[in-house]
Order: structure tokens, then sequence, then C-alpha cells
């Protein structure tokens, strides 16, 4: 085996060594800087505090509180009040007017048997001597009319003042006390109608049986007497006159019918022309009864005018007037007469009703009721139900039968 032995260095030559390179690398350490003094830590804030969460609403159901229950328990019995009596007050006596007695009539006193008939005697002989005193002096004025027409005023004033002092001079001491009744006043009737007559002498005359007096002969008078009535001509008939009550005329029911197809409204007195008259029957060309519309007159009488039908075959419509003029301008536009359905009245006479015409441009169909709630207007030019327009009256027809 074989050992290696390591040389150890001498001290002298390490530390010559050393000498030489401290000479070499030694220089003047420079002086430390000063010590800065550290800054102060700026102070811990304490972290911030965490904001309370705000408190979640938790719903909790109030609790149930059970409901007492009514337990029937009766009363004890009890004795019921005893009703009150009802005691009458009467009421306070009112003020009742008494009327006040009448006075008794005080009698008169009778007349005695005596003194009433001195009255009576005086009466008639009052009047016996009045008249013989009229009659004395009607004759003498009727003798002296002529001679003594100045005096016979004077004489009837001188009489007549004689008279009544006579009256005066006769009359009886005695009077009744009680009054006479009236009598009863007379029926005052017209007077007839009089033509006036004059004569400026007659004194007194006499027509139809009443006898007139004039004091003065003198004086003019007037007097009226009926006059004879004026003939009259004696009545003419007109040639149009008659005594006849108008009646009805004799009339035919139009019926009505539908075509869906075309949508056409069709009128016609013939049934047999579409087979069906039932309501809702399908009859000829497809045409569907809806019965009968209205009522015609089956010949023309004064004041009805015919009603005649049209057709258009290129718009598939019906149309009917009684306007001779609409007739011929509707021919000009493609429509061709077909003939007369009935004669219709041109005035609202009785029993009869407007038969109005309506007419639909989208369908192009002519519409004809005397029922104005089918379509809902009657104003010209106003559209109603369905699409239809009121175009107006045609006539007036029938709406039931004879």
């Amino acid at each position: 085996m074989i050992t290696i032995k390591k040389k150890k260095k001498s001290k002298s030559s390490s530390s010559s060594s050393s000498d030489s390179g401290s000479e070499k690398h030694h220089q003047p350490v420079p002086e430390p800087e000063p010590i800065q003094p550290l800054p102060e830590p700026e102070p811990v804030q304490p972290p911030p505090k965490p904001e309370p969460e705000p408190p979640q609403y938790v719903y909790e159901p109030e609790p149930v509180k059970p409901e007492p229950q009514y337990v029937y328990e009766p009363e004890p019995d009890q004795p019921l009040p005893e009703p009150e009596q009802y005691i009458y007050e009467p009421e306070p006596p009112q003020h009742v007017y008494v009327p006040e007695p009448e006075p008794e009539p005080v009698p008169l006193p009778e007349p005695t048997v005596s003194e009433v008939q001195v009255d009576i005697e005086v009466e008639k002989k009052h009047k016996k001597e009045k008249k013989h005193k009229k009659e004395k002096k009607h004759k003498k004025e009727k003798k002296h009319k002529k001679s003594k027409s100045g005096s016979s005023s004077s004489s009837s004033s001188s009489s007549s003042d004689k008279e009544r002092k006579e009256k005066h001079h006769h009359q009886p001491e005695f009077t009744l006390q009680h009054e006479p009744e009236p009598e009863p006043e007379a029926e005052t009737l017209p007077l007839p109608q009089y033509q006036a007559i004059t004569h400026p002498e007659m004194e007194e005359v006499s027509l139809a049986g009443v006898s007139v007096q004039f004091d003065n002969s003198k004086d003019d008078f007037a007097f009226e007497f009926p006059t004879a009535p004026t003939p009259q001509a004696e009545w003419v008939p007109d040639e149009n006159f008659s005594l006849e009550v108008p009646t009805r005329p004799s009339t035919t029911p139009v019926y009505r019918y539908y075509h869906s197809g075309s949508q056409d409204h069709f009128y016609t007195q013939k049934a047999e022309e579409i087979g069906v008259t039932d309501n809702g029957a399908r009859g000829n060309h497809g045409y569907v009864s809806e019965g009968i519309s209205f009522y015609l007159a089956e010949t023309e009488v004064v004041g009805f005018v015919p009603l005649y039908r049209l057709w258009n075959s290129r718009a598939k419509d019906h149309f009917y007037t009684a306007d001779e003029t609409e007739k011929d301008s509707v021919q000009g536009i493609g429509f061709a007469l077909e003939g007369i359905v009935g004669y219709i009245s041109t005035t609202q006479v009785e029993g009869t009703t407007p038969l109005y015409r309506y007419y639909n441009a989208r369908s192009n169909d002519h519409f004809y009721t005397s029922n104005a709630l089918e379509i809902g207007t009657t104003e010209v030019g106003a559209t109603g139900q369905h699409g239809f327009k009121c175009e107006g009256i045609v006539g007036y027809a029938y709406t039931d039968p004879q």
C-alpha cells in the first residue's frame, strides 16, 4: 500500500505573502453614511367593520286561535212581563159650533073678511072705470082725428093725470103686509126678419093680425113684416157624382222568392211560375219560397196604377216600378219588360201600407217589402241591414187578404 504525504507550508512564507498583499490592496475605508432614521410607520387602521346585513323577512304564520265553540245554554225560565193595560182616556171636548136659535117669525095679522071684500070691490070698480075711459077716449080720437090732431096730446096728458088722481082717491086704506109672489117671466122667442115700410098719414094699421096705434098721425112710422124666402136654384148632381160608398177592390196575393246563387228576389202573383207557395220550399229555377209579401188589386180602379215587372239577364236582377217614366228609362240599360204584377195605389187608403224598395249594390239585387223592420230604415239614401239602401216608396199595397 502506497501513502502520499502532503508538504506543509511554512509560516514565514505565508506571512510574507500576506504582507505583500496587504500593501498592495490597502485603501482608506470610507466613512459610513450617517444612518437616517426610519420613517415612522403609518398607524395601522383597523379594518372596517362589516355592515350588518338587513334582516331577512321570514314569514311566520300567526298561530291560529281556535274559535270558541258556541254552546247553547238555555236561559233560566223568567216570568214574562205582564202587558200594560190600556186605560182609556177620553179626549178633551172640542169646541162645537152651536148655531144660535133663529127668532121665531112674528105671525102677520090676518085680514078680516070685511076688509078683503072691500079691497076686491074697490079694485074691480077701478078696472071698470079705467076700461070705460079708455074706450071713450079711443072713440073720441077716432071721430076727430083730423080736426083735433093738435089737441090729442094735451087730452091724453090730462086724461092720464085724471087717472092718477082717481087711482089715488080710490086706493083702499087697508094694504096686505106680505108681498105678492113674482109672476114667472114669459119665454122670449126669436123674432123673424121683417121688411120695413113707412106711411106718413096712417094712424092705425093692421098687418098679419097685429094692430098698431099712433098718438100723432102726422109722425112717420116704420113697421116690419116677414118676407118670403128667396127661391133657390134646383140642385143638379155632377156626372161623376155617386152615392155609392167606395169599397175595397178585389185583390190577389204576391209571392216572394229568393235565389241564393244569383242573389235575386223574385215577386209574382202567379204561383205556378215557381210551383211552390209554402215558406221554405224550393221550386223551379232554384228559387225558394218566402211566403206572401203583399196584396195588389186585380183590376185597375180609380187611384190605382200598374206595377210593372222587368228582368235584367246580365245582372240577374228583377226590377219592379209603378212609374211609367222609370219603366221606360230602365229598359235602355238592359231591363226587359215582363208584364204587370197587379195594380198598386198611388195614395195611402184604408187598409194599405207603403211598399218600400231597397237596393244592394254588392249583390246587385232589388228588394221590396211592406215591413220596414226587415231592413230597419225608411229614409231615402240610408243603408240598413244586409247592405240594402232605401230608394223610397213604390206605392201603397194591402197587407191582408180581402
